[in-house]
């Protein structure tokens, strides 16, 4: 969760910045306001009718006149708030793939059986010949040489996903758990996650076009993103913990 905790918090960041460089400043900066400012900064005074300003109700930002960019530039922050949807699930991703990694180790000791979706996952004749040829302590070399990165190749926010890792555990009804554990309906946390899923992907791999134009995005929307994936989280560690 630590770790989890470092990567969502990329994710909150991006919000916070979109909602910090947010301009509320309709107008240019007023004459008397780029005196002042040109006197406090000691701008040349035949350079000070081209310094502008970006405000809200956190910061007062001041552009330079030989600044490369202007206030058109704040006018959209999208792309900060679709960069933390992207950020909100890869956390999520890797939290999973990082918690069914640690753990499958216990469903390989000798004697035990498999989960039914572990035991299902097969090897190359080559990964056998390089286990064969290479390592002594093949459980330990299954795990971190083909298990892991097959874990991580799988993973995903997309909910048949986290069904098929949390499978390899064990986990059964898995979104019902989830539910419960976050105290919301049934089937909550799938639609949510089949949600940020459809929206990372379209961000990722389609520069999130939505008929000829790109989809609005909104601070509230990429906070509930990141609402999701924290909820989300939390409760599946109450799971995998209870197993």
């Amino acid at each position: 969760m630590e770790a989890f905790d470092l990567n969502v918090a990329d994710a909150r960041w991006l919000i916070r910045t979109a909602e910090l460089l947010s301009n509320q400043r309709v107008n240019r900066m007023r004459r008397e306001l780029r005196t002042k400012v040109g006197e406090a900064l000691q701008v040349n005074l035949g350079d000070r009718d081209g310094l502008d300003c970006v405000e809200n109700s956190d910061l007062f930002i001041v552009i330079k006149p030989s600044a490369t960019i202007d206030r058109a530039h704040m006018k959209t922050l999208d792309p900060l708030l679709r960069q933390s949807v992207v950020a909100a699930a890869a956390a999520l991703e890797t939290y999973v793939a990082d918690e069914v990694s640690r753990r499958i180790a216990v469903h390989l000791v000798k004697g035990s059986s498999l989960p039914a979706k572990l035991a299902g996952l097969s090897i190359s004749v080559g990964d056998w010949k390089m286990l064969e040829d290479n390592y002594t302590r093949r459980r330990r070399a299954i795990r971190e040489n083909l298990l892991e990165p097959k874990i991580r190749e799988l993973a995903s926010t997309a909910p048949s996903q986290i069904g098929l890792l949390l499978g390899m555990l064990g986990v059964k009804d898995w979104s019902r758990k989830v539910d419960s554990s976050r105290h919301v309906p049934r089937t909550t946390t799938v639609k949510e996650l089949d949600d940020l899923t459809k929206r990372r992907n379209r961000i990722a791999h389609e520069g999130d076009r939505r008929g000829y134009g790109r989809a609005a995005i909104s601070v509230a929307e990429a906070s509930r993103y990141a609402d999701v994936v924290d909820s989300v989280a939390l409760a599946l560690e109450d799971v995998l913990n209870s197993i």
